[in-house]
């Protein structure tokens, strides 16, 4: 009958440290982990690649995601940024495609000094007429054209370019189209005199003892 009560009293008080232990441990839990108020004014998925992509520190995580807004803000603008200069960037692409299909289209056009026409058409209208294909207005000569955009290094042209020229006397007097490089070839498109409009390289002993500089055209 003792050793009954004895147990009946161990078995009571075990429950009692039991129910004890359990309650302390949860509360000191709890306490460990305060409760997050998360605002509903952020873009939770924009800050997750924010925090991902070590734009912010562990730090302003634990301080509130409050802190953070500058930051993600800042990664949005530049990721703007970045969006409409590839827009800007095709756009351009498209227009100088334009401009060389225009070039291109003209290929066999017999040369005629003063002409304009695919009936016969000399170096300076065959490039007014290319660019116009595009809404940028050329002056009507080479030596005007030559005044026009920004001067680049040979070898930084690009196709849509404009090669410049003394294929008489020390001055602007002929003008083509950069067609194309490859493998520091130079290929350009233009209304030769000798054989209406043709593609040429700038490696021809002809044109490369001709060459002046290369200027691009802001479209």
């Amino acid at each position: 009958m003792k050793l009954f009560r004895y147990s009946f009293i161990l078995l009571g008080f075990t429950v009692i440290v039991s129910t004890s232990c359990t309650s302390e441990y949860a509360a000191s839990s709890t306490a460990n982990f305060p409760e997050l108020h998360l605002s509903e004014n952020i873009n939770y998925s924009t800050l997750k690649a924010a925090y991902s992509s070590e734009l912010v520190d562990t730090s302003a995580m634990i301080a509130g995601e409050e802190s953070l807004l500058p930051k993600v803000i800042e990664q949005e603008s530049i990721e703007t940024e970045i969006e409409e200069q590839k827009i800007i960037q095709n756009q351009i692409t498209y227009l100088y495609n334009v401009l060389l299909t225009e070039a291109k289209s003209y290929l066999g056009t017999r040369y005629r000094l003063g002409g304009s026409t695919r009936n016969g058409i000399d170096c300076s209208a065959f490039t007014q007429n290319s660019f116009g294909a595009i809404g940028v207005t050329l002056p009507r000569t080479a030596s005007s054209q030559s005044e026009l955009g920004t001067y680049v290094d040979k070898g930084n042209v690009q196709a849509g370019d404009l090669l410049f020229f003394h294929t008489k006397g020390r001055y602007v007097s002929h003008v083509a189209i950069v067609e194309r490089v490859e493998q520091n070839l130079i290929y350009f498109i233009h209304a030769s005199s000798s054989k209406g409009v043709t593609i040429s390289t700038l490696n021809d002993s002809y044109w490369s003892s001709r060459f002046l500089f290369a200027k691009r055209i802001e479209i």
